[in-house]
């Protein structure tokens, strides 16, 4: 394995058996992975960042290549405060299968549908993140025909991210983003007919 950094950015309030995962499988991908415990003035966190840290410190302890830091701003500037932008930087790889050109994205607040689950348009911006579901909106269905089931995922940065990848399985997802969301997600649940909500 070439020497690749990732960094895995996220408030982790506290760290769950989904982030863990997610952080287990870089390391098994990446020769380095950095988690960052990030600081958001708009949230209230449950516990201080300090012990966060230590949360996820151990609950990594066994993965080598894991470290774990705190940064309070906005996670571009970690990632420029600490240099890593002297390294070339890393494609864009878009997870595929047989299929997802079936799967269609619909955006309820800007009343657009697109096919497919990569906005592959975006790549020529300077900014690639709406790549991934046209980046973040109070509410996103994922509809694939030839899914079973129907799951309300209430999105973080993680979440918006396994949707790709839980798409495969579901007929339908909705993303609820909780800073723009403002209705009830029992309710969107209830109306939708939820098998499981994710949070």
């Amino acid at each position: 394995m070439k020497n690749t950094i990732a960094i895995c950015p996220g408030s982790f309030d506290p760290v769950t058996v989904g982030h863990l995962d997610i952080i287990k499988r870089a390391a098994g991908m990446f020769s380095k992975v950095i988690v960052v415990v990030m600081t958001n003035a708009s949230k209230h966190p449950k516990f201080t960042a300090e012990e966060r840290v230590r949360m996820i410190s151990i609950a990594a302890a066994d993965i080598p290549n894991v470290t774990v830091e705190s940064y309070d701003g906005f996670c571009g500037t970690a990632w420029s405060a600490a240099g890593y932008w002297l390294h070339d930087a890393d494609g864009i790889a878009l997870w595929r299968w047989d299929g997802d050109e079936r799967v269609v994205v619909t955006i309820p607040e800007n009343k657009t549908q697109h096919e497919g689950i990569f906005f592959t348009e975006h790549l020529q911006q300077e900014d690639k993140y709406p790549v991934f579901l046209d980046g973040n909106h109070a509410l996103t269905q994922v509809h694939n025909p030839d899914g079973e089931g129907t799951l309300v995922l209430v999105k973080d940065s993680f979440a918006h991210c396994a949707a790709g990848f839980l798409a495969q399985h579901y007929q339908d997802i909705y993303l609820v983003d909780l800073r723009y969301y403002k209705d009830e997600v029992s309710a969107l649940a209830q109306q939708v007919g939820a098998d499981a909500v994710l949070v």
